[in-house]
């Protein structure tokens, strides 16, 4: 009986120590798994860093630089303020519109371009029943007076230059000259105007002129047309 308790003593204690052993080496063995377990972070070449590296920097270089050229900037709220009253506004001219009637009137017109000499002396002249003439109420007829020379020759009768649209032109003919007779002391004259006629006043001068075998003699006298 003795023999037997002490076998179970024996075995009894073996197994603490035993357990009292395993006890101190699992935290060792915890410690050695811990280590042996795969890490999370991944462990690169140098030489595969240095390569990334030369890379990217050859990359950057490689793109070309953006420029602004030809873009032009606007002004900060900061540049505006500091600017103040200097800021002008741009003047936009408005298109000028030239009016022109529909449809140009074919008006007449008369210019005597030859070079016409005025004798002083002249012995003859002529003048007008109305030196000036309205044709803001139409058509109107003027006489022109005649005082005749004391010598013979042949005398004419010529309207001058005229404004363009507006005539002067004499009745017996229906044109702008004719032949004086010996017993005639007065020209009819009609002055009329057309539609577009040029505006404003003038001066028509109107020549007589005496030809003779001696001399030619020319008097002049006028009538004021206004419209």
């Amino acid at each position: 009986m003795k023999n037997h308790l002490f076998k179970i003593g024996i075995v009894t204690m073996f197994i603490l120590t035993t357990h009292i052993s395993y006890s101190q080496e699992v935290p060792n063995n915890e410690v050695e798994t811990s280590e042996n377990e795969p890490s999370s972070e991944i462990l690169v070449p140098r030489e595969q860093i240095e390569n990334s590296v030369e890379t990217s920097s050859n990359t950057d270089e490689s793109q070309p630089e953006s420029t602004n050229e030809g873009v032009e900037e606007l002004p900060t709220d900061r540049e505006l303020e500091a600017l103040g009253d200097a800021i002008v506004e741009p003047i936009i001219e408005e298109p000028k519109v030239i009016w022109r009637p529909a449809t140009i009137p074919n008006l007449s017109e008369r210019q005597v371009t030859r070079k016409i000499v005025i004798d002083p002396n002249a012995t003859h002249s002529c003048t007008l029943s109305d030196f000036s003439t309205d044709l803001g109420n139409g058509t109107t007829q003027v006489s022109i007076m005649l005082t005749k020379a004391n010598q013979p020759g042949v005398e004419n009768l010529e309207i001058g230059s005229l404004p363009d649209g507006i005539n002067v032109k004499i009745v017996a003919t229906g044109s702008y000259t004719k032949t004086i007779e010996q017993k005639e002391s007065s020209v009819l004259v009609l002055v009329s105007k057309q539609n577009g006629a040029q505006q404003g006043s003038f001066n028509i001068p109107i020549l007589y002129t005496l030809k003779n075998p001696e001399k030619t003699s020319t008097a002049i006298c006028q009538i004021n047309i206004v419209n």
